[in-house]
């Protein structure tokens, strides 16, 4: 008997609903928010299952992968399409939401969702961490040229770092030293970090033969290589 195991998670635990094909409910269970219980649940409680599937989100992607490690046949669905559906049933709780699902999976009414490799997740991540820290250094940069300005002091763009033009206008200046030095202080934290992240995403671009093909291009570098690749790179989905 074929039997379909829909999960609803959240951060903690887990509603899991088990339907057979004849939209029977035989099991339901609340356990906790990890690939090892789900998997010790489905072997244990549903060993026929066809299909486990659960709605896309933020944690959608590490539980597809935990669960894919473990041989499930799990598949994650549109959380808009989802939410369309169950939004249709009066009373709103996590074990009605895993019943909906599993009427989803049985019915086959579901819009299954491309769910990124580990590998694209972790170049997206490397690229997002420098972004990030691009901005928090310019915002720092921003910030200390009101300061001077307020006191009368242009920062140009001039020759030597950012760090040497500041220093030269402080020298001698102690209240505005006091002021800017907070600033300057996290700048230069940022710019260590900023350098270990540049050194990663070179290391990515450099390993992969797609990306090197890609930097050949003109005005492409080691950082719009990987991204480019990354936009482009296969997916892991349930077939």
């Amino acid at each position: 008997m074929k039997q379909y195991v829909a999960l609803d998670y959240s951060l903690k635990q887990i509603s899991v609903c088990v339907m057979t094909e004849q939209r029977r409910v035989v099991r339901e269970a609340v356990i906790a928010a990890d690939a090892g219980s789900i998997a010790e649940f489905v072997w244990s409680q549903a060993p026929e299952a066809e299909l486990i599937g659960l709605e896309s989100g933020p944690s959608s992607s590490w539980l597809f992968h935990a669960l894919r490690a473990e041989g499930l046949p799990v598949v994650v669905i549109d959380a808009r399409h989802a939410r369309a559906v169950l939004s249709l049933r009066i009373n709103k709780t996590d074990r009605n939401d895993a019943v909906g699902l599993a009427e989803l999976l049985v019915s086959g009414w579901y819009k299954p969702v491309t769910v990124k490799s580990l590998e694209s997740h972790r170049v997206r991540t490397v690229l997002t961490n420098r972004a990030l820290l691009v901005g928090i250094r310019q915002d720092l940069e921003n910030q200390v040229r009101s300061v001077l300005k307020t006191f009368g002091f242009v920062l140009g763009k001039g020759r030597g770092s950012f760090v040497d033009r500041v220093s030269e206008i402080l020298e001698g200046k102690r209240l505005l030293l006091q002021l800017v030095r907070p600033l300057l202080k996290a700048w230069a934290a940022i710019r260590e970090q900023l350098l270990s992240v540049d050194k990663e995403a070179l290391s990515i671009a450099a390993q992969d033969v797609t990306c090197r093909r890609l930097m050949s291009v003109p005005g492409v570098g080691a950082i719009t290589g990987p991204r480019l690749q990354d936009d482009n790179r296969q997916s892991v989905a349930f077939q």
